[in-house]
C-alpha cells in the first residue's frame, strides 16, 4: 500500500486501497471511456470526504495536486464518473434513507450515495416517489443525479431536478461543509462577510454576475445545459441568492454533494402501456399527437434499427413480433406509459386510443393483452443495447443523449442521420420523447481498428453539428461530462468558456474536483481513453 492510502486509512473511519483490482473496478462507468485510479476511498461519512478533500487541498497548495471524483454505482453515460486520482465511492456506505417526512410537505433526506431506486422502494410505502430518475433502468444514485443535472424520463409530467430540490449540503474543494438553498438579500450579505473560504465564494460569485450581466442572459436564451449554465439562476430580481443552480449538472467539478434534501410527489404503482408498430416517422409523429392528447407520463417514439443492432442476436422482444417471427417489419415503434391513480381510467384511455389509431389501420399493442414487464423491457433498449454489445468484446455503443430538437425538425434530424450512416457504415438509431423534444442516439461500433474508433469521434462531431444545424440544444435534460465537453467546448462561445473557466476557479482554484469533466480537453487524450 502507497503512503497516501496508508496515511488516509489511518485518518477516517472509512476504507482507502490502492488494490488494482479494485482501481480496475471503478475505472469506468457506462461511458466508453477508461481511466485507471490512484487510490479508491470508501468513505463511511460526510468527515471521511471532507478529510480526502482537505488533504488533496493541502497537497494542491504545495503544488502536488491530486483530483478527487466522486461516483456512485457508475451509472453516468457521460465518463464523468471517472479520473486519475482518487475515487470517492460513495455507494458502499453512504446509501442511506435518513428520513421521510410524509406529511403537508412530503420530503426524503438521502445520503449521496443512495440508489434512487432503493429510495422510491421505501416511499413507496407512503405512497410517494422522487419524480426523476438517471435512465430507464432507474439505476443511479441521488448525488449522481443531482450533479449530472439529470431532469430524467419523467421530465415531460414533472419538470426538472432542481425544481425538487429543497437543500444540499456540499463539501467544497478545501473540505469545508456548507448548506446550498436559496437565501434573501440580507442573508446574502452576512454570507458575504464571512471570512472563510465560502464567504470568498459569495462574494467572488457575486462579483461575476454583476460583471457579466449580458453574457448569462445570452445563456439563459440558449436553454443549453452545457457547461456551468445554472449561473442563470443563482442571482433573481429580488436579490435572493442559491448556489444549488450551480451545483446542480456540475458533475462533481465545483463541489461534492453529501446528503439531499428532495420534495417527493404522490406515486402510483399501477400503470398501464401502449405500444405500436408503423412504417414511416409521419405516422409515428401523428400518432404521438393524438395519444399525447390523453395525458401520458412517458411517449417515445423509437428507431427500429434498435432491433436489428447486433442486440437483435441476443434479445427477442413479444410484443415486437407477436411470438411467431423475428423479423422486424416495421420502421418505427410509439411506445406511451400511463400512470393515472385510477387503473379503470388508464385501460379506458387505451381502448379510445385503439379506437382512434384502428381508423388509420394501426394495431395498438397494450396491457390489456400483454405483461408491464414486456413493455419495460423495451423501454430499457438502450441499457439492452449496451449490454448486448458487451458480449462482443469488439463492440461498445456510443451513448448520445439529453439533446432536444422541436418534433417539427425530427424528419430533417431522420434524414441527416441517414447520411451520416452512409458515411460511417454504422447504423444510428434514435429515441424521441416527444413530450420534451429530448432526441438520443446509440449507434454500436466494432472497435477492433484505429479508423473505427476515429468513427466514434466522427459520429458524435457530426452528431452534434446536426443538432446545431437544426436549432436544436445540445444539452437540454443533463450534463456533456467528459466525452461530449471535449468536442462542445470547440463550438463554443470564447466568451461563455471563459466566465465557465472563471466559475470554476471561484469553486476550485487547484483543479482538485473532477479533473477533465467540463474542461476543454485535447481529442489525443479521449482517444487514449477509449476501449483498446
Amino acid at each position: 500500500m502507497n503512503k497516501i492510502a496508508q496515511y488516509l486509512n489511518e485518518h477516517i473511519v472509512g476504507e482507502v486501497t490502492d488494490k488494482v483490482s479494485v482501481r480496475q473496478s471503478l475505472s469506468h462507468d457506462k461511458s466508453l471511456l477508461k481511466i485507471l485510479p490512484e487510490l479508491v476511498v470508501f468513505p463511511r461519512n460526510t468527515n471521511d470526504i471532507r478529510k480526502v478533500a482537505r488533504f488533496c487541498w493541502q497537497l494542491a497548495e504545495k503544488g502536488h495536486t491530486i483530483p478527487i471524483t466522486v461516483r456512485g454505482i457508475g451509472a453516468d453515460r457521460s465518463g464523468a464518473a471517472i479520473g486519475r486520482g482518487i475515487i470517492i465511492d460513495s455507494s458502499k456506505h453512504l446509501n442511506k434513507v435518513l428520513y421521510i417526512e410524509s406529511r403537508k410537505d412530503s420530503f426524503v433526506h438521502l445520503q449521496c450515495g443512495t440508489d434512487i431506486q432503493i429510495a422510491n422502494s421505501a416511499l413507496e410505502w407512503y405512497s410517494l416517489f422522487v419524480p426523476f430518475v438517471g435512465q430507464l433502468d432507474d439505476r443511479m444514485t441521488i448525488g449522481g443525479i443531482v450533479c449530472g443535472g439529470y431532469d430524467g424520463i419523467y421530465s415531460g409530467q414533472y419538470g426538472r431536478v432542481y425544481d425538487y430540490i429543497d437543500r444540499l449540503e456540499v463539501i467544497l474543494a478545501n473540505g469545508d461543509v456548507i448548506e446550498s438553498s436559496r437565501i434573501n438579500k440580507h442573508e446574502l450579505s452576512n454570507k458575504k462577510g464571512l471570512q472563510t473560504f465560502e464567504g470568498e465564494i459569495y462574494r467572488q460569485l457575486d462579483g461575476l454576475i454583476d460583471d457579466n450581466k449580458d453574457l448569462i442572459k445570452k445563456i439563459a436564451d440558449s436553454n443549453d445545459k452545457i457547461g456551468y449554465s445554472g449561473i442563470v439562476d443563482v442571482k433573481r430580481k429580488d436579490g435572493s441568492f442559491d448556489l444549488t443552480p450551480l451545483i446542480v449538472g456540475s458533475q462533481g467539478t465545483l463541489g461534492i454533494v453529501s446528503e439531499a434534501m428532495i420534495k417527493t410527489v404522490p406515486y402510483n404503482k399501477d400503470r398501464s402501456y401502449v405500444a405500436l408498430k408503423v412504417d414511416s416517422l409521419e405516422k409515428a409523429i401523428d400518432a404521438s399527437e393524438k395519444i399525447s392528447t390523453f395525458g401520458p407520463l412517458l411517449l417515445n417514439i423509437i428507431d427500429s434499427s434498435y432491433f436489428s443492432q447486433p442486440i437483435g442476436d441476443f434479445k427477442k422482444y413479444v410484443i415486437l413480433n407477436n411470438g411467431e417471427t423475428d423479423d422486424i417489419n416495421f420502421r418505427y415503434l410509439v411506445i406511451a406509459t400511463f400512470n393515472d391513480m385510477n387503473k379503470k381510467t388508464q385501460f379506458k384511455k387505451i381502448k379510445k386510443i385503439r379506437k382512434i389509431l384502428s381508423k388509420e389501420d394501426i394495431a395498438v399493442a397494450s396491457s390489456i393483452e400483454y405483461e408491464d414487464q414486456d413493455f419495460l423491457a423495451i423501454q430499457d433498449i438502450i441499457e439492452n443495447t449496451i449490454v448486448s454489445s458487451g458480449l462482443s468484446s469488439e463492440n461498445h455503443t456510443i451513448v448520445l443523449e439529453g439533446s432536444m430538437v422541436d418534433v417539427g425538425k425530427l424528419s430533417e434530424l431522420k434524414a441527416e442521420l441517414v447520411k451520416l450512416e452512409d458515411k460511417i457504415g454504422y447504423a444510428i438509431p434514435f429515441i424521441f420523447d416527444y413530450q420534451t423534444g429530448r432526441i438520443s442516439v446509440s449507434p454500436i461500433i466494432n472497435t477492433s481498428s484505429v479508423s473505427d474508433k476515429q468513427k466514434m469521434l466522427k459520429i458524435t462531431t457530426e452528431f452534434y453539428d446536426i443538432i446545431k444545424k437544426l436549432g436544436g440544444v445540445y444539452f437540454s435534460t443533463e450534463s456533456e461530462g467528459r466525452w461530449a465537453s471535449a468536442i462542445l467546448y470547440n463550438k463554443m462561445n470564447s466568451d461563455i468558456i471563459d466566465l465557465y473557466e472563471n466559475i470554476k476557479k471561484i469553486f476550485d482554484p487547484y483543479v482538485i474536483l473532477n479533473e477533465g469533466v467540463k474542461q476543454p480537453a485535447e481529442l489525443r487524450t479521449l482517444i487514449e481513453q477509449l476501449p483498446r
